[in-house]
């Protein structure tokens, strides 16, 4: 008698990765919206339709959902920016790119987080969060320096310092006679803050 083909049927996510993933859609929301102290485990539980012992099971606190929501941020932004980082990682590796293309890059660079930061539609449920850790810093700003600033002021100072050597990499300010590529550095501080320059 022949055996009948067994079909595998794709896993369907669990009751409880639903619930987490409500509680980090409700985080994002409401914590960009109301500041993590102007937001309670029971507002969050509503929102998210779950019962509110669900934050402590599967979070451990209201922080720890905090911080949740912040890698979550994380992952979703460098989703969209890693893949021009590790082509300028990988441009650096094989050799020093003459200027014209060191500034193509950069111009590429600042163009896909302009766009990330400005141009996605799910940025008004993240931002509030990455404005307050500049602001008023909690232990998830690390997550976000981490993840994002850190990684992406690393890739410009390498990517500024193959291209001029009129750079400076810990001051980020240049000294050359070209303005052009000294204005898109200081125009691209701001999209991650202050914080991403650490010496």
């Amino acid at each position: 008698m022949p055996l009948k083909a067994i079909r595998l049927r794709p896993r369907k996510s669990t009751c409880g990765e639903q619930a987490q993933k409500r509680l980090i859609e409700a985080g994002l929301e409401l914590f960009s919206r109301y500041s993590f102290d102007g937001v309670s485990t029971r507002f969050l539980a509503d929102k998210a339709n779950v019962n509110q012992a669900s934050i402590q099971y599967y979070f451990g606190s209201k922080e720890g959902l905090y911080h949740a929501v912040t890698r979550h941020i994380v992952e979703q932004f460098m989703k969209r920016l890693q893949p021009v980082i590790s082509k300028i990682e990988h441009q650096l590796d094989i050799d020093r790119p003459p200027r014209e293309k060191c500034f193509h890059l950069l111009c590429e660079l600042l163009d896909r987080a302009i766009i990330t930061v400005l141009g996605s539609p799910d940025t008004k449920k993240w931002i509030g969060v990455a404005i307050r850790e500049q602001i008023e810093p909690t232990d998830a700003f690390e997550i976000l320096y981490e993840g994002v600033m850190k990684p992406f002021h690393s890739c410009l100072c390498s990517l500024v310092t193959a291209g001029r050597s009129g750079y400076t990499v810990k001051s980020l300010r240049y000294e050359g006679p070209d303005p052009h590529v000294s204005l898109c550095i200081h125009r691209s501080v701001p999209l991650f803050g202050l914080g991403g320059i650490r010496s």
